[in-house]
């Protein structure tokens, strides 16, 4: 298959050819063109520039898209639609399209713009990046830069995808889902799966009788196990992981289930692509068509067809004579504390030596002063280490093992013990909630001891300790937690973990069983139904119910 221009892909294509599964129903071209002038007409007659496009499935997102270039205005792609994002968005200008907080769909009528022309360079869209330090920044880039990767892509993997149909489970709203799941597809005239599936027992039952390229994150490759559905991965024509480097063990895990190594894509939202892997084949990277790569002092310099100029890399690469590399971590993760400069990846590689510690994330936390975080996911042999001899008692080991490397000042002030870490759309490690679970304020907050982690629920291990603002003056004789408290503590970790996108509508059974006195050791159980939007929370002990009931969050 050859790949088309974006602008060319919408008016060469068939009538009747099939663009996307969209609810369960075939969306074929001439239904996909009507969408987009319809949109793109009342579009063109508002006086805003700039609009910010959220959408989880990639049909109506696709279909926005189009439409904004071809009303010419600039485009911003979020991560993800919390309430933090809509504010930040809406405080630079930005009209929100999409599924926000505020209904805001473009209204439907029966005008369509007749032109389906738009310059593929003066199209703008702004993608933001994960956020290594939790703070993510948008990164601009033309449809005609995204193009010209597309067909790097296309050179590499069109053969072997040839009418693959393209199913995900990580989101469009970044860079690595908006061109492999959504752009180019349409491209290269291949359909895709708007859904955007949460496990890949869903969508393999989704597209059983298609023969289908799965487009992944490590984490979700990560895993699979006995009970995965290996039948039905067997019969997939690719796989394709990015957003971090895949685990051998899990290459290894899936080549020996399959018989196919996983296409692992090497990028940022800065870089675009930038090469690409088989690592049990051959475990260097190769640069993607186009790509050159070259040492300058202690930096590497890339250019591509779809970068302005010239990119510094943030990683530490070391080149070979061939042009293939090897990755050694990233360049931008040393800070200074204490006036002494601090390598994270160095620190978080002594943490995940300890037998116990699976994983370790490190981070400086904004404040006053500079302090390091820890997140560390355990083993279950760790969390059993935890409860025998006391969190406290095992902080203590950590610190004396880092102590054999680091000086004091530069230790971790702030720890948090997990079962796993928690990921974005993009399947990557969602910095901004560890940093935020990290650095609560005292008075105002808990203290977590643990965090467990599954798919629609969360269970908060937390101390209840006397120093929070809520017992100061309830009551003066006997302090005792408030009950709009614990409703206050579910809203917040409710909305920090699951994406409810509407606002509080109302309360279900809520009961307050026994009362709360400071520096009581508690569970908060919080689970998420987004079928029905509502937010079960309960707050126990194992010998004491303190509180439960649910949350409605619904549009108005």
């Amino acid at each position: 298959m050859s790949v088309d221009s974006l602008a060319t892909s919408l008016v060469s294509r068939p009538a009747g050819h099939i663009v996307c599964f969209h609810q369960k129903q075939e969306i074929v071209q001439s239904r996909f063109i009507a969408d987009i002038q319809q949109q793109a007409c009342w579009l063109q007659q508002q006086n805003h520039s700039d609009y910010a496009l959220f959408y989880e499935s990639a049909y109506p997102f696709a279909v926005t898209l189009f439409a904004l270039f071809l009303a010419k205005k600039k485009i911003w792609i979020p991560g993800n639609n919390r309430p933090a994002t809509e504010r930040n968005l809406q405080k630079q200008g930005c009209q929100l399209l999409g599924e926000w907080s505020l209904k805001n769909d473009i209204p439907k009528g029966a005008d369509r713009l007749a032109s389906l022309r738009f310059d593929a360079r003066q199209c703008q869209l702004f993608i933001y990046t994960s956020g290594s330090t939790g703070q993510p920044k948008a990164i601009a880039k033309t449809l005609a830069q995204l193009e010209a990767e597309i067909e790097a892509l296309e050179r590499l993997w069109g053969e072997r995808l040839a009418h693959s149909v393209i199913v995900a489970t990580v989101s469009h709203q970044h860079i690595y889902g908006l061109l492999f799941k959504l752009l180019w597809p349409l491209a290269a005239g291949r359909c895709f799966y708007s859904t955007l599936y949460l496990s890949p027992e869903a969508m393999l039952n989704a597209a059983a009788d298609k023969s289908c390229c799965w487009i992944a994150s490590p984490a979700q490759l990560k895993r699979l196990d006995r009970q995965s559905p290996w039948a039905q991965i067997v019969a997939l024509n690719a796989i394709f992981s990015s957003g971090g480097p895949l685990s051998a063990d899990t290459a290894e895990k899936i080549l020996t289930q399959t018989g196919r190594p996983v296409i692992e894509v090497y990028g940022s939202s800065e870089t675009g692509g930038i090469a690409w892997r088989q690592q049990l084949e051959y475990p260097l990277w190769r640069p993607l068509p186009g790509v050159s790569l070259r040492q300058q002092s202690d930096k590497t310099v890339m250019t591509a067809p779809w970068l302005d100029g010239v990119v510094i890399l943030d990683d530490a690469i070391v080149i070979d004579e061939k042009g293939d590399f090897d990755l050694q971590g990233r360049r931008d993760r040393i800070v200074k504390i204490e006036e002494k400069r601090l390598s994270l990846t160095e620190l978080e590689q002594v943490l995940q030596k300890c037998k116990e510690i699976e994983a370790a994330k490190v981070f400086l936390l904004p404040g006053k002063r500079d302090r390091l975080g820890a997140a560390l996911v355990l083993s279950t042999e760790g969390f059993d280490k935890a409860e025998q001899i006391g969190r406290a008692i095992w902080i203590k080991e950590i610190k004396q093992l880092l102590l054999q490397q680091f000086e004091n000042v530069m230790l971790p002030k702030k720890w948090l013990f997990l079962n796993r870490f928690p990921e974005t759309t993009q399947g990557k490690i969602d910095v901004g909630l560890l940093c935020a679970l990290l650095n609560q304020q005292k008075n105002r907050f808990p203290i977590i001891q643990s965090v467990w982690i599954s798919e629609h629920s969360v269970k908060l291990k937390i101390n209840i300790h006397s120093k929070l603002d809520y017992f100061d003056g309830h009551f003066p004789q006997q302090p005792i937690l408030p009950g709009v408290t614990q409703l206050a503590w579910a809203d917040y970790y409710g909305h920090l973990f699951f994406n409810i996108a509407n606002g509080f509508s109302r309360l279900e059974a809520v009961k307050f069983k026994k009362t709360i006195m400071p520096d009581t050791r508690a569970v908060l159980s919080l689970d998420w139904k987004d079928s029905v939007e509502k937010l079960y929370f309960d707050l126990s002990s194992n010998s004491d119910s303190y509180g439960s009931g649910r949350m409605i969050f619904q549009a108005d």
